[in-house]
């Protein structure tokens, strides 16, 4: 089942937006 958090972060990756806007102890960029 998908979650919000997981369907945030493909969107986010989508986007090139810093995961960490979304969820802060989950940045997509190391």
């Amino acid at each position: 089942k998908e979650s919000a958090y997981q369907m945030s972060r493909e969107l986010a990756e989508d986007w090139g937006v810093p995961l960490n806007l979304v969820k802060k102890d989950a940045p997509i960029r190391n």
